[in-house]
């Protein structure tokens, strides 16, 4: 973040009010250049009192050498709704660095939803502020990892007053000799009594060479809280697969089918019907060629 405040000579405000009458923004990262290049998008939106909005930010393939370093910060006044739809169509010249920062003030509400296919090195770093009481937001995510690429995904959630709430539910599908990293953290201040909250990160591993760094966290210092968190990493259940193989399926096709169930419970939380179908047309390209290569 730093380095894109350093770098980033032009930074675009936006501010979303009563009158905006589109309901969805639409804000799409492109490279196009036949040098490295590095990029510093920064972009602020704040969203008035009691304004409903779609946010979708989409990363299209570039075949340019590129670091990205792109920074979102969004601000919700009170009693607004905010949809953000994230989605990564990466490339393996790409390292892509993605950040995300929300600011929510009383009764409002944010939904993320992000889906990301490899690029050689990405990053989805997540943190929301709950700074008003009855605030509350919804983060979620899917992440594959192929060949020798590496996603970390890093989300924070402070919960700085009273009744409020979080939920964070990340996936990852990884293989060949791939590598993701999660860390997520919920941390409840001193007086934020009556906060919920909840974290989850779910892991299916395709092949012997891939591997998932998971770290949930809990740091709470009020004493009326409910938070919860886990993690978990396998490979295919194998019960499942004999099941559906004992009805004459094929067992790679199987394997895709389970996979796919479970990408979806992710993609179908995407707001916007476009992004979805984007994000579905981008997972059936994926399954056909992931490694799965079971122990």
């Amino acid at each position: 973040i730093s380095l894109n405040s350093s770098m980033s000579s032009k930074p675009l405000l936006l501010k979303i009010n009563s009158s905006y009458n589109k309901n969805v923004l639409n804000i799409i990262y492109i490279s196009e250049s036949d040098k490295e290049i590095l990029e510093c998008p920064r972009i602020f939106i704040e969203v008035d009192s009691g304004v409903e909005v779609t946010i979708n930010e989409v990363f299209l393939r570039s075949e340019t050498k590129t670091l990205k370093l792109p920074v979102t910060e969004i601000k919700l006044l009170e009693g607004s709704r905010v949809f953000h739809n994230l989605a990564f169509q990466s490339s393996f010249n790409e390292n892509n660095f993605k950040f995300t920062r929300v600011d929510q003030k009383e009764d409002s509400f944010y939904k993320f939803t992000s889906f990301s296919n490899s690029s050689l090195l990405a990053a989805n770093d997540i943190k929301v502020s709950l700074n008003g009481k009855n605030s509350e937001c919804d983060l979620k995510g899917i992440y594959f990892t192929t060949l020798n690429s590496q996603f970390n995904t890093h989300v924070v959630v402070d919960h700085n007053v009273p009744y409020t709430k979080s939920n964070q539910f990340f996936k990852g599908i990884l293989s060949d000799e791939s590598k993701a990293v999660f860390s997520g953290k919920i941390y409840v201040e001193r007086n934020a009594q009556k906060a919920y909250a909840e974290q989850k990160d779910l892991n299916l591993i395709m092949s012997k060479g891939a591997e998932i760094d998971t770290k949930p966290g809990l740091e709470i210092y009020a004493d009326d809280v409910e938070c919860y968190h886990g993690a978990t990493a396998g490979n295919v259940d194998e019960s499942t697969l004999f099941y559906m193989m004992a009805r004459g399926i094929d067992r790679k096709t199987a394997t895709q089918m389970l996979v796919n169930g479970f990408a979806e419970e992710i993609i179908n939380e995407l707001t916007d019907k476009d992004i979805r179908l984007f994000a579905k047309k981008q997972s059936d390209s994926i399954l056909p060629k992931l490694s799965f290569d079971l122990w």
